[in-house]
């Protein structure tokens, strides 16, 4: 392997291996699908891809500040779908999506309030 030397890299050319030490690697996760219930027992549907099982155990990444995390702090149950890759069209539908209403500060902009995703994203 023939990779010049880096900050935070170091490399075994017999080995040919490279050894990264960064402070963090996220390299990203398949994207699942969250479906939460809200306040009126509709359902909210969240694409999100910091999702990851440890054991029996599956750490999700996600602000409070959204639907699905104050679905998550009213009533703690969730389903995790992983889709299919044909599905892939509506996961992208879901993703300018956000069940919020108002549309957080931090999302205004790049979002749009959809109360039924599931129709949104034709599902």
């Amino acid at each position: 392997m023939n990779i010049a030397p880096h900050r935070g890299i170091t490399t075994d050319l017999a080995a040919d291996h490279v050894t990264i030490t960064p402070s963090i690697l996220y390299f990203g996760t398949p994207v699942v699908v969250l479906s939460t219930e809200n306040e009126d027992g509709s359902f909210n549907l969240a694409p999100m891809s910091s999702a990851w099982a440890l054991g029996q155990v599956v750490v999700l990444g996600l602000g409070a500040e959204g639907q699905t995390g104050q679905n998550l702090a009213a009533r703690p149950d969730l389903v995790i779908n992983l889709p299919q890759p044909r599905q892939w069209p509506a996961i992208e539908r879901l993703a300018p999506l956000t069940g919020r209403d108002p549309v957080p500060a931090h999302k205004q902009g790049a979002f749009r309030f959809e109360p039924d995703k599931f129709e949104a994203a034709d599902l």
